[in-house]
């Protein structure tokens, strides 16, 4: 067998596709309004806030992906 080499980012890109198509589809952005509105009270960081939100937003998405396997279905938030 011959050895093939791959390129890694093609890889990842082809891996990532749905993932930053779901990141396209505008959603209620109520995640961000809970964060804004508990850091009334909690006083974190702006960096450490940003952070925080890219990780909960991260989790989302790919909670809706493996949802969307599961339930095979065909559109998210009204989309294909």
């Amino acid at each position: 067998m011959e050895n093939e080499t791959t390129d890694p980012d093609a890889e990842n890109k082809i891996l990532l596709e749905p993932y930053e198509y779901i990141r396209t589809i505008p959603g209620k952005q109520i995640r961000p309004k809970l964060i804004k509105a508990f850091n009334h009270w909690l006083h974190i960081s702006d960096d450490k806030l940003v952070l925080i939100s890219e990780i909960i937003e991260m989790l989302h998405n790919a909670s809706l992906l493996i949802d969307d396997i599961q339930d095979n279905s065909k559109l998210r938030r009204g989309s294909p």
